[in-house]
Protein backbone atom coordinates (compact mmCIF):
# COMPACT_ATOMS: atom_id res chain seq x y z
CA UNK A 1 0.00 0.00 0.00
CA UNK A 2 1.49 3.29 -0.82
CA UNK A 3 1.92 6.14 2.39
CA UNK A 4 -0.30 8.92 2.50
CA UNK A 5 -0.22 11.61 3.96
CA UNK A 6 -2.79 11.75 7.14
CA UNK A 7 -6.24 13.46 6.39
CA UNK A 8 -5.45 17.00 7.77
CA UNK A 9 -8.45 17.99 9.23
CA UNK A 10 -9.11 22.14 10.23
CA UNK A 11 -9.17 22.97 13.53
CA UNK A 12 -13.19 24.37 13.43
CA UNK A 13 -13.53 24.88 16.75
CA UNK A 14 -10.67 27.83 16.79
CA UNK A 15 -12.77 29.38 14.33
CA UNK A 16 -15.82 28.84 15.97
CA UNK A 17 -14.42 30.43 19.39
CA UNK A 18 -13.42 33.33 17.59
CA UNK A 19 -16.77 34.08 15.39
CA UNK A 20 -18.30 33.51 19.33
CA UNK A 21 -16.12 35.79 20.68
CA UNK A 22 -16.17 38.64 18.22
CA UNK A 23 -19.97 38.16 17.92
CA UNK A 24 -20.46 40.27 20.87
CA UNK A 25 -23.59 42.44 20.53
CA UNK A 26 -27.19 42.25 19.35
CA UNK A 27 -28.26 38.31 19.86
CA UNK A 28 -30.46 38.15 17.36
CA UNK A 29 -28.90 37.21 13.31
CA UNK A 30 -30.73 37.52 10.62
CA UNK A 31 -29.76 34.02 8.61
CA UNK A 32 -29.64 32.80 4.74
CA UNK A 33 -32.94 31.10 3.98
CA UNK A 34 -31.22 27.90 3.15
CA UNK A 35 -28.83 25.78 5.59
CA UNK A 36 -25.84 24.52 4.42
CA UNK A 37 -25.76 21.64 6.36
CA UNK A 38 -29.39 20.14 7.00
CA UNK A 39 -29.86 17.88 10.13
CA UNK A 40 -29.47 14.34 8.43
CA UNK A 41 -32.31 11.82 9.37
CA UNK A 42 -29.54 9.33 10.31
CA UNK A 43 -26.10 9.92 10.93
CA UNK A 44 -24.68 7.52 8.53
CA UNK A 45 -26.46 9.40 5.16
CA UNK A 46 -25.02 13.32 4.75
CA UNK A 47 -27.51 15.40 2.84
CA UNK A 48 -26.56 17.18 -0.40
CA UNK A 49 -24.49 20.30 0.34
CA UNK A 50 -26.12 23.69 -0.63
CA UNK A 51 -24.53 26.55 -1.71
CA UNK A 52 -22.53 28.86 0.37
CA UNK A 53 -24.41 31.46 2.34
CA UNK A 54 -24.24 34.81 1.11
CA UNK A 55 -23.40 37.49 3.42
CA UNK A 56 -26.82 38.62 5.47
CA UNK A 57 -28.99 40.91 2.96
CA UNK A 58 -33.07 40.06 3.29
CA UNK A 59 -35.17 39.06 6.37
CA UNK A 60 -35.14 35.41 6.88
CA UNK A 61 -35.12 33.44 9.65
CA UNK A 62 -34.24 34.95 13.42
CA UNK A 63 -31.80 33.11 14.57
CA UNK A 64 -30.62 33.06 17.87
CA UNK A 65 -26.71 33.44 18.75
CA UNK A 66 -25.11 32.31 21.97
CA UNK A 67 -24.71 35.85 24.07
CA UNK A 68 -23.23 37.01 27.44
CA UNK A 69 -24.84 39.56 29.49
CA UNK A 70 -21.65 40.93 29.85
CA UNK A 71 -20.38 41.15 25.80
CA UNK A 72 -16.11 40.95 26.42
CA UNK A 73 -14.47 43.54 24.08
CA UNK A 74 -12.43 42.30 21.76
CA UNK A 75 -9.69 44.87 20.22
CA UNK A 76 -7.66 42.16 17.99
CA UNK A 77 -8.26 39.00 16.26
CA UNK A 78 -7.39 35.54 18.11
CA UNK A 79 -4.18 33.61 16.85
CA UNK A 80 -4.01 32.63 13.62
CA UNK A 81 -5.53 29.22 12.31
CA UNK A 82 -3.68 27.33 10.26
CA UNK A 83 -4.93 26.31 6.80
CA UNK A 84 -5.25 22.25 5.91
CA UNK A 85 -2.92 20.50 3.56
CA UNK A 86 -5.94 19.94 1.25
CA UNK A 87 -6.17 21.40 -1.87
CA UNK A 88 -9.00 22.31 -4.33
CA UNK A 89 -10.14 18.59 -4.63
CA UNK A 90 -11.68 19.15 -1.28
CA UNK A 91 -12.08 15.96 1.28
CA UNK A 92 -14.10 13.95 -1.00
CA UNK A 93 -11.46 12.19 -2.65
CA UNK A 94 -9.02 11.90 0.72
CA UNK A 95 -11.93 10.38 2.07
CA UNK A 96 -12.13 8.26 -0.99
CA UNK A 97 -8.71 6.99 -0.72
CA UNK A 98 -9.35 6.28 3.15
CA UNK A 99 -12.23 3.96 2.41
CA UNK A 100 -9.92 1.95 -0.38
CA UNK A 101 -6.74 2.19 1.09
CA UNK A 102 -6.39 3.59 4.22
CA UNK A 103 -5.25 2.12 7.35
CA UNK A 104 -7.08 2.34 10.70
CA UNK A 105 -6.03 5.55 12.11
CA UNK A 106 -6.82 7.15 8.52
CA UNK A 107 -10.24 5.62 8.36
CA UNK A 108 -10.71 7.39 11.95
CA UNK A 109 -9.82 10.88 10.57
CA UNK A 110 -12.17 10.25 7.37
CA UNK A 111 -14.62 9.18 9.68
CA UNK A 112 -14.14 12.44 11.56
CA UNK A 113 -13.71 14.90 9.02
CA UNK A 114 -17.37 13.48 7.84
CA UNK A 115 -19.18 14.54 11.65
CA UNK A 116 -16.58 17.88 11.05
CA UNK A 117 -18.21 18.29 7.32
CA UNK A 118 -22.31 17.74 8.84
CA UNK A 119 -21.49 20.75 11.60
CA UNK A 120 -23.26 23.41 10.25
CA UNK A 121 -21.02 26.31 9.93
CA UNK A 122 -23.41 29.04 8.99
CA UNK A 123 -24.01 30.12 12.42
CA UNK A 124 -20.16 30.93 13.06
CA UNK A 125 -20.11 32.44 9.59
CA UNK A 126 -23.36 34.67 10.13
CA UNK A 127 -21.23 35.58 13.53
CA UNK A 128 -18.15 36.58 11.30
CA UNK A 129 -20.32 38.87 9.32
CA UNK A 130 -22.14 39.91 12.40
CA UNK A 131 -18.35 41.24 14.10
CA UNK A 132 -17.13 43.01 10.97
CA UNK A 133 -20.31 45.12 11.27
CA UNK A 134 -19.93 46.12 14.50
CA UNK A 135 -16.51 46.36 14.68
CA UNK A 136 -15.22 47.45 11.16
CA UNK A 137 -12.21 48.12 12.70
CA UNK A 138 -11.07 43.87 13.36
CA UNK A 139 -10.02 42.71 10.51
CA UNK A 140 -11.95 39.49 10.47
CA UNK A 141 -11.71 38.79 6.88
CA UNK A 142 -9.31 35.77 7.25
CA UNK A 143 -11.45 34.18 9.50
CA UNK A 144 -14.54 34.97 7.02
CA UNK A 145 -12.19 32.97 3.74
CA UNK A 146 -11.10 30.31 5.70
CA UNK A 147 -14.86 29.37 6.94
CA UNK A 148 -15.84 29.57 3.40
CA UNK A 149 -12.77 27.58 1.96
CA UNK A 150 -13.14 24.94 4.81
CA UNK A 151 -17.25 24.80 3.46
CA UNK A 152 -16.43 24.32 -0.08
CA UNK A 153 -14.22 21.75 0.64
CA UNK A 154 -17.11 19.84 2.47
CA UNK A 155 -18.81 20.01 -0.85
CA UNK A 156 -16.63 17.71 -2.08
CA UNK A 157 -18.60 15.01 0.13
CA UNK A 158 -21.48 12.85 -1.51
CA UNK A 159 -23.55 11.18 0.25
CA UNK A 160 -22.72 7.26 -1.10
CA UNK A 161 -19.08 8.63 1.02
CA UNK A 162 -20.42 9.94 3.82
CA UNK A 163 -22.51 6.29 3.97
CA UNK A 164 -19.39 4.76 4.52
CA UNK A 165 -18.61 6.56 8.11
CA UNK A 166 -19.96 3.46 10.30
CA UNK A 167 -17.69 1.47 8.00
CA UNK A 168 -14.73 3.43 8.48
CA UNK A 169 -15.26 3.90 12.27
CA UNK A 170 -15.44 0.14 12.44
CA UNK A 171 -12.21 -0.28 10.91
CA UNK A 172 -11.00 2.30 12.78
CA UNK A 173 -11.97 0.36 16.12
CA UNK A 174 -10.96 -2.90 14.98
CA UNK A 175 -7.55 -1.31 14.65
CA UNK A 176 -7.70 -0.10 18.20
CA UNK A 177 -7.44 3.37 17.43
CA UNK A 178 -7.79 5.77 20.48
CA UNK A 179 -11.61 7.59 20.15
CA UNK A 180 -13.02 5.31 17.75
CA UNK A 181 -14.90 2.88 19.95
CA UNK A 182 -17.28 6.32 21.14
CA UNK A 183 -17.97 7.13 17.33
CA UNK A 184 -18.56 3.39 16.47
CA UNK A 185 -20.94 2.72 19.22
CA UNK A 186 -22.67 5.71 18.93
CA UNK A 187 -23.38 5.51 14.81
CA UNK A 188 -24.87 2.08 15.99
CA UNK A 189 -26.58 2.96 19.11
CA UNK A 190 -24.28 0.47 20.52
CA UNK A 191 -25.75 -2.80 18.73
CA UNK A 192 -22.80 -3.49 16.45
CA UNK A 193 -22.68 -7.09 14.60
CA UNK A 194 -22.56 -9.71 17.22
CA UNK A 195 -18.56 -10.45 16.22
CA UNK A 196 -17.80 -6.66 17.04
CA UNK A 197 -19.77 -6.75 20.74
CA UNK A 198 -16.56 -7.59 22.34
CA UNK A 199 -14.17 -5.96 21.23
CA UNK A 200 -16.10 -2.76 21.24
CA UNK A 201 -17.13 -3.21 24.95
CA UNK A 202 -13.43 -3.67 25.50
CA UNK A 203 -12.01 -1.02 23.79
CA UNK A 204 -14.65 1.41 25.25
CA UNK A 205 -13.25 0.66 28.58
CA UNK A 206 -9.93 0.93 27.45
CA UNK A 207 -10.52 4.12 26.11
CA UNK A 208 -12.24 5.40 29.20
CA UNK A 209 -9.76 4.59 31.70
CA UNK A 210 -7.87 6.78 29.39
CA UNK A 211 -9.83 9.68 29.93
CA UNK A 212 -11.99 9.36 27.16
CA UNK A 213 -15.13 11.18 28.25
CA UNK A 214 -17.32 10.11 24.99
CA UNK A 215 -16.15 6.28 26.04
CA UNK A 216 -17.31 7.02 29.46
CA UNK A 217 -20.59 8.42 28.11
CA UNK A 218 -21.27 5.58 25.96
CA UNK A 219 -20.46 3.02 28.25
CA UNK A 220 -23.00 4.83 30.98
CA UNK A 221 -25.96 5.18 28.66
CA UNK A 222 -25.86 2.11 26.50
CA UNK A 223 -24.44 -0.86 29.37
CA UNK A 224 -27.42 -3.18 28.32
CA UNK A 225 -26.96 -3.57 24.70
CA UNK A 226 -23.04 -3.33 25.28
CA UNK A 227 -24.36 -6.76 27.54
CA UNK A 228 -21.86 -5.51 30.53
CA UNK A 229 -22.14 -6.52 34.25
CA UNK A 230 -23.83 -4.89 36.76
CA UNK A 231 -21.17 -4.12 38.83
CA UNK A 232 -18.70 -2.79 35.67
CA UNK A 233 -22.01 -0.74 34.56
CA UNK A 234 -22.45 0.99 38.30
CA UNK A 235 -18.95 1.97 37.89
CA UNK A 236 -19.10 3.69 34.65
CA UNK A 237 -22.66 5.32 35.78
CA UNK A 238 -21.35 6.68 38.84
CA UNK A 239 -18.59 8.54 36.95
CA UNK A 240 -20.41 9.72 34.30
CA UNK A 241 -22.35 11.68 36.76
CA UNK A 242 -20.12 12.78 38.98
CA UNK A 243 -18.73 14.16 35.09
CA UNK A 244 -22.00 15.58 34.68
CA UNK A 245 -22.06 17.37 37.63
CA UNK A 246 -18.39 18.73 36.76
CA UNK A 247 -20.26 20.30 33.82
CA UNK A 248 -17.81 18.04 31.32
CA UNK A 249 -21.22 17.96 29.16
CA UNK A 250 -22.03 20.44 27.05
CA UNK A 251 -24.90 22.75 28.12
CA UNK A 252 -27.47 24.74 25.99
CA UNK A 253 -29.09 27.74 27.15
CA UNK A 254 -28.20 26.58 31.05
CA UNK A 255 -29.34 22.99 30.64
CA UNK A 256 -27.94 20.16 30.52
CA UNK A 257 -27.85 18.00 27.64
CA UNK A 258 -26.14 15.21 28.31
CA UNK A 259 -28.38 12.19 28.40
CA UNK A 260 -29.37 10.33 31.52
CA UNK A 261 -27.69 6.97 32.73
CA UNK A 262 -29.57 4.61 34.52
CA UNK A 263 -28.15 4.95 38.68
CA UNK A 264 -26.76 2.09 39.98
CA UNK A 265 -29.87 -0.35 41.87
CA UNK A 266 -30.57 0.20 45.65
CA UNK A 267 -27.82 -1.58 47.42
CA UNK A 268 -25.28 -1.86 43.81
CA UNK A 269 -21.95 -2.22 44.80
CA UNK A 270 -19.51 0.35 43.58
CA UNK A 271 -16.27 0.32 43.31
CA UNK A 272 -15.10 4.36 44.59
CA UNK A 273 -11.36 4.04 43.89
CA UNK A 274 -12.06 3.27 40.05
CA UNK A 275 -14.74 5.81 39.85
CA UNK A 276 -12.23 8.36 41.45
CA UNK A 277 -9.05 7.21 38.72
CA UNK A 278 -12.33 7.43 35.64
CA UNK A 279 -12.82 10.43 36.36
CA UNK A 280 -9.61 12.19 37.02
CA UNK A 281 -8.24 10.93 34.30
CA UNK A 282 -10.91 12.68 32.47
CA UNK A 283 -10.88 16.23 33.69
CA UNK A 284 -6.83 15.95 33.72
CA UNK A 285 -7.72 15.28 29.75
CA UNK A 286 -10.11 18.03 29.73
CA UNK A 287 -7.54 20.44 31.68
CA UNK A 288 -10.33 20.46 34.53
CA UNK A 289 -9.66 20.94 37.95
CA UNK A 290 -9.83 17.39 39.93
CA UNK A 291 -13.30 17.37 42.04
CA UNK A 292 -13.21 18.03 44.88
CA UNK A 293 -13.06 15.53 48.05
Amino acid sequence: MNARPPLTLLPLAAIAAAAWLLAAGPAEQQAPDEPSWPQAPARAHMPQPARLPAEPQAPGRQRTLPSSSTPTKVDRLPAEVPTPAVGAEGYGPQILRAIETGDARQAFEAAQQIDACRASNEQQLDALYQARAASPRLDVQRLIELMQAEMRRCQTLTPDLAAQQTALARRAMRGGVPGAAAMYSQLTNARPPAEDRSQLASQLQADAQDGDAAAVQQIATQAEPLQLPPDTAAVYQASYERLRRAAVFPERDGRDMAPQAPSPAPGQYVDGERVGRIVERVLMRQQMPPPRR
